[in-house]
């Protein structure tokens, strides 16, 4: 009979039972190594497998299996998603309008949580936009270019330009973002790593696209870093970038932003930064004294008489018509100078308002890079400036390197010549002071003024200053800190004081006293000579011989000085007071040279025979 339809699903006693095999041999046991017995006869045993390892290894090779395929689901591999970026950046380069879209998908894989995609990414977006960024920058639309009906080109190229800002500023505020994160990390770390990164394509950005938008937000985060003390690969890269934008700035308006930005960080930090960062300041570039171009063309148009009366009618038209062109352009250039001063007036007030201030605050760090900087500018000085500035340096003199103080004399020596060569070059230069020099003035008129400062206190300073010169050890040397560390503030310009020795210096400060002057001081000049006598017997040998040639240089230059090196003569009433500082109250004509007899045995032979030749004059 058959079943019923319900009891189809009841399995029958037989399917219920297990299987059951006829193994030749079991498969759980295993040979062990052979086993010799006492007979000599060689076995081998059989041991069984308890089957508690093999279900655990391959259970945990399986999970491990599982866990690889999740993480290559995951995290793709590193050569796909260079690829990925590669093509990205290949579509957009070849037709930015149509694939501006695609900045989008690369600043969302920039976002990841894996440093090295990170890398990728920043790195990525800034070749693009390097190659996709016009040569000009964008500004926003009006209302009332918003309202009106343009063509479909003028349109596409609208969308194309808003869209690349709006993308271009978030990777910027990206870089900004990563910059700041890593200041909370130490030095080291993969955010430090990855903050590096961020700071060479800010630097790169400024270097390639200084004029687009958003300048402001990178120049922001490279004067942040540079006001910052320590240093490192970031701050040489931040500063770099900085000194090869003021060499390739023409029209000053980025040096204006740089500036403004640097001193306004250093002011809020009073001062405490780097000493390095102020020779970046050197860096700047201004304005010759005349205009070669416009003045070449304007010699050639003045051409001689008898040259224009053989010239035809086409020619004299033509000659005409060059000349309108060459008053246009030599007017075009009159403005762009006007505009240049301008600015350049501007960013002369602010560096030079942080000098005083380092000068004024007695900051000993940062004093000799702000000398070496009125170095360098002392032509474009205002008259309005020289006062205060001179003030500044004499109380530099009197409080921080006054030979008096219980500091290193090699310290005081040296910075106190320094402001005394800057204080006899600023004077100097006063005459020499070109068009763009007088920007900060308020009346033109003031310029053809005549200055009568008295820098008899300089002078005096100088005089005391030479009797420790001889106790300073280092004054062949041209550095200025016995640290290694501050040889980063002196410039490689061999112009410049603070690259000097103290003799070499000392030579710098007697041209300006005795060979600039026309007014020459005899007394106070045989006072000096004297002096000079006196504290040279102390010098190495390369400053006795440059101390000798700049007495025989002074001598030859003032025959009247002969009479000084004569023992036999005497002139004038009383005795030589050789330790007071005041050389015009010396009485340097009742002493004798008797200085040369000692350096006539001198063991160099160049000092004797220079000596020798003093002495027979």
């Amino acid at each position: 009979m058959y079943k019923k339809e319900e009891d189809w699903e009841d399995e029958l006693p037989l399917e219920k039972m297990r299987r059951s095999f006829d193994m030749a041999e079991d498969l759980s046991a295993t040979f062990t190594l052979p086993i010799k017995t006492r007979d000599g006869q060689v076995c081998l045993k059989r041991k069984k497998n308890t089957g508690k390892t093999a279900p655990v290894e391959q259970e945990n090779t399986i999970k491990a299996e599982n866990k690889a395929k999740d993480a290559e689901i995951k995290n793709p591999k590193k050569s796909d998603i260079k690829e990925k970026l590669a093509s990205i950046a290949q579509k957009i380069i070849e037709n930015p309008e149509e694939n501006i879209g695609q900045l989008k998908t690369l600043y969302d894989m920039t976002l990841c949580s894996t440093i090295y995609i990170q890398r990728l990414g920043l790195l990525t977006q800034l070749v693009v936009y390097r190659d996709i960024i016009p040569g000009y920058s964008i500004r926003p639309l009006t209302e009332i270019e918003k309202a009106s009906s343009v063509s479909k080109e003028i349109k596409k190229r609208r969308l194309f330009e808003e869209s690349l800002v709006s993308n271009y500023y978030t990777y910027v505020s990206l870089l900004s973002k990563t910059i700041k994160d890593g200041y909370k990390f130490p030095k080291g770390s993969l955010h430090q790593f990855l903050s590096n990164i961020s700071f060479s394509c800010v630097c790169y950005l400024l270097l390639s696209v200084p004029h687009f938008n958003y300048r402001d937000i990178l120049l922001d985060i490279i004067s942040t870093k540079l006001t910052h003390k320590k240093t490192d690969v970031s701050f040489n890269e931040c500063k770099k970038t900085i000194e090869e934008l003021f060499k390739n700035d023409k029209e000053g308006e980025i040096s204006l932003e740089i500036v403004k930005r640097l001193t306004n960080s250093m002011k809020k930090r009073n001062y405490d930064i780097n000493d390095t960062i102020l020779n970046v300041f050197l860096e700047l570039k201004f304005l010759s004294q005349s205009n070669t171009t416009y003045e070449k063309e304007v010699s050639n148009s003045h051409k001689r008489k008898h040259e224009k009366q053989f010239m035809s009618k086409k020619m004299r038209k033509l000659d005409k018509g060059r000349k309108e062109e060459i008053e246009n352009e030599i007017d075009s250039i009159k403005r762009n100078n006007q505009q240049k001063a301008r600015i350049q007036g501007k960013i002369l007030k602010l560096i030079f308002t942080t000098y005083f201030q380092i000068l004024r605050n007695g900051l000993t760090n940062h004093i000799y890079a702000s000398l070496k900087g009125l170095e360098k500018f002392s032509h474009l000085i205002s008259i309005d400036f020289f006062e205060d500035l001179l003030k500044s340096l004499k109380e530099l003199l009197e409080n921080t390197f006054s030979v008096n103080l219980d500091i290193s004399t090699k310290n005081n020596t040296k910075g106190g010549l320094l402001c005394i060569a800057v204080a006899f070059k600023l004077l100097s230069q006063q005459g020499k002071q070109n068009i763009f020099s007088y920007i900060l003035l308020t009346i033109e008129a003031q310029m053809k003024e005549t200055i009568n400062l008295d820098l008899s206190a300089f002078i005096f300073y100088l005089y005391s200053i030479m009797i420790p010169m001889s106790l300073n050890s280092y004054i062949e040397a041209d550095i200025i800190y016995k640290s290694k560390k501050q040889d980063d503030i002196i410039s490689n310009s061999n112009n410049s004081f603070t690259r000097l020795s103290e003799i070499e210096i000392l030579e710098e400060c007697f041209d300006h006293i005795f060979f600039q002057d026309k007014n020459l001081n005899l007394l106070r000049a045989a006072a000096f000579i004297k002096r000079l006598f006196t504290v040279l017997l102390g010098f190495p040998e390369k400053s006795a011989i440059k101390s000798l040639n700049l007495i025989q240089k002074l001598i030859k230059k003032h025959p009247k000085l002969n009479c000084f090196l004569n023992s036999n003569e005497e002139y004038g009433e009383g005795v030589y007071n050789g330790e007071i500082d005041n050389p015009d109250l010396s009485n340097p004509y009742l002493s004798t040279c008797w200085e040369l007899i000692l350096l006539k045995k001198h063991y160099s032979p160049t000092i004797s025979n220079i000596a020798g030749k003093l002495f027979h004059c």
